[in-house]
């Protein structure tokens, strides 16, 4: 009797040993895999990080002679080791906000899509914008080749000057539109308004005369690198933004060093 007993025990024992292994392996098998993806991810983001501070100082010490900029870069898309492996990164997102150029401030903000490894290959495109204030417009016409002071508003900008009338120089303000065309904004004049005193003027013939006039056109390439290309430009009352593109730029060549030109 005493065999049978202790034959039918061991029996029993070895099942319920192997379903706890069983049951430990299910347990152990998901909190390995999580352990080893967790391990993965932050020896991504640690390279990530060493990456993005080299691309920092790339485009910091090649910006054009003028610019002076603290950058912050992101490296954005598929796990950045595959990334590196490839030789080429997704997305690479730039932002300026307290950038100078010649001492004037603005904020910037670039994308920049197909980034080689290599910085003396071509990124494929970039797509950046470039903000200026009020306060820096105001600036900015105080420099001794500022033209006009302009003021801005929803979609349009104002700014003041003279025309010359049958020998007297009356002055007007203009409203505008602003646009870009080629290398420059140019202030497609929308409507005006004319200040002639106690001179005894009809002052229409000289609405409609400043309304025909050809726009005013404010070159902003000498203050931009010469690969970029401008795109758009929005005005609220608080900030101008310009958009712009450029293709085929090298980091680390000439092309962010050298402004472009005006004419």
């Amino acid at each position: 009797m005493s065999d049978g007993f202790d034959f039918a025990f061991e029996e029993s024992d070895v099942p319920r040993r192997a379903r706890f292994g069983w049951v430990l392996w299910l347990f152990l098998i998901p909190a390995i895999v999580g352990v080893g993806w967790l391990a993965l991810w932050m020896l991504d983001s640690a390279l990530s990080d060493v990456a993005e501070g080299v691309v920092k100082k790339q485009i910091e010490d090649n910006l054009p002679a003028g610019v002076v900029a603290d950058v912050d870069v992101e490296i954005s898309g598929p796990p950045f080791i595959y990334q590196y492996v490839t030789g080429v990164f997704e997305t690479v997102t730039v932002t300026a906000r307290d950038a100078t150029i010649n001492d004037i401030p603005i904020s910037a903000r670039a994308v920049l899509s197909d980034v080689p490894k290599d910085t003396t290959e071509p990124v494929g495109h970039v797509d950046a914008s470039f903000s200026i204030s009020q306060q820096a417009l105001d600036v900015l016409a105080e420099a001794p080749d500022a033209d006009q002071a302009l003021t801005l508003g929803d979609g349009v900008v104002t700014y003041d000057s003279t025309q010359t009338i049958l020998g007297f120089s009356i002055p007007y303000t203009l409203t505008a539109t602003p646009t870009v065309a080629g290398n420059a904004v140019e202030l497609v004049p929308e409507k005006a308004s004319v200040d002639v005193g106690s001179l005894n003027i009809d002052v229409q013939p000289v609405i409609d005369l400043l309304l025909q006039q050809q726009p005013l056109s404010i070159c902003v390439a000498s203050r931009l690198p010469e690969a970029v290309t401008l795109t758009g430009l929005t005005v609220t009352p608080d900030k101008a933004t310009v958009t712009a593109s450029a293709d085929d730029v090298v980091l680390s060549g000439s092309s962010l060093r050298t402004p472009g030109t005006c004419g």
